[in-house]
Formats: structure tokens, sequence, C-alpha cells
């Protein structure tokens, strides 16, 4: 991940310091990511953060071809976790645990200006790639039980996207969006379901 925002930072300084017009659009976003499906994942998750970067082209006026990658974070809720398995709260320790969902997905994204000179202009998008999970051991120690591990999981499946944002344009080469979309992996047994809004910046 560290790699990939060193990546769009340099070529963020490129396309500002280029003396010619660039025909891609390099973008890097953040925000709120909220696990949605399956129950268990919304359940035993609190709600974590997301990092994205990714770079588009424009394909006509209304219509932009756009590669992205998102990250998303979460951490275990413990207490949802120790009262879903009926452990006592008071002598029940649980360690461990963090997820993550990789969705790295091509988007296509129709624009709709309500006028050739607004500088906010709404969008809908829609999309599809891979969608990767992973969670961590989970260690559980009570009075019965020492060092009681729960394994974790890795899978890597299909998947999609579809969603609405705002682009706001601050200047002829920079623009603020804001976007809520809903990233979903058919991964086995039950549809991973993670609902990220997403608030970044491009450059032209």
């Amino acid at each position: 991940m560290r790699r990939l925002l060193l990546f769009l930072l340099f070529i963020f300084g490129a396309v500002l310091h280029a003396e010619t017009p660039w025909p891609f659009i390099p973008y890097v976003g953040t925000g709120l990511s909220t696990p949605r499906a399956p129950s268990e994942f919304q359940r035993n998750y609190r709600a974590g953060y997301n990092l994205g970067v990714g770079i588009g082209t424009m394909l006509s006026s209304k219509l932009e071809l756009k590669g992205y990658f998102t990250y998303h974070d979460f951490t275990l809720d413990t207490q949802g976790f120790i009262s879903q398995y009926d452990y006592d709260e008071a002598s029940t320790v649980v360690e461990g645990g963090k997820s993550s969902v990789m969705a790295a997905l091509v988007n296509i994204k129709m624009l709709f200006p309500t006028q050739k000179t607004t500088k906010v202009i709404p969008y809908f998008f829609v999309g599809g790639g891979l969608f990767r999970v992973q969670n961590k051991d989970v260690e559980v120690m009570t009075e019965e039980t020492a060092g009681l591990i729960i394994p974790g999981k890795k899978e890597t499946a299909p998947g999609s996207c579809i969603g609405v944002g705002f682009d706001f344009k601050m200047d002829e080469y920079t623009t603020l969006f804001l976007e809520v979309k809903v990233d979903v992996g058919f991964t086995k047994d039950e549809t991973t379901v993670v609902l990220p809004i997403t608030f970044g910046v491009s450059v032209k």
C-alpha cells in the first residue's frame, strides 16, 4: 500500500509539472468502510477506514474508464465476538482477528453534468475485477482454556462494485470527489459486502 501511494504521489507531481496535456487522471482517496455481509463479518467487526489509488482516462466527455485499488481495514469487535460465542466477558481475553479487504476493480464512470459550466457534477459508476479477504487468527484465553486459536482465512474471488458520487471542480486541473459505493466479493459459501464512503482528489 505504501508503494502504491508513493507511486501515485510521483504521478501527481509529474502531471502538475508536465508541459503537455497528459491523457490519464490519477486518483487518491480515503474514508470510512462498514462491513455489511456476511452476518458474522458485520457482527464481529467495527467500521474501519479505507485507502484508495487509481487512474482513469476519458472515453468521451461524459464517460470515463477508471482502474481503482481500495484497501479496507477492520478491527475485531471483541465484545461482540465474546457475546457470539457465549464466553464469560469478565474472564475472557480476545486478541488478534484483524480483517482486511482489497478490491482491484475496473470501473465505467458516467458523468451527468447539469449544465456545461457547473462545478458540481454527479456521476454513477459500475465495475468488476478481483476481491481479496484476509482474516487474521483470533486467540481466545479463558479460565478454562488458554490460547485457543480460531484460525483466520484468506480468499481471492471475483468482485464488483456499484456506486454514485460527486465531482467538485476546484480549478482547471484539480477535482475533489465524494462517493458512496458497494464493494462485493463473490467469496465461497457467502458473499462478502463492504460499504465505503470515500473522499479524495484527482488531478488532470
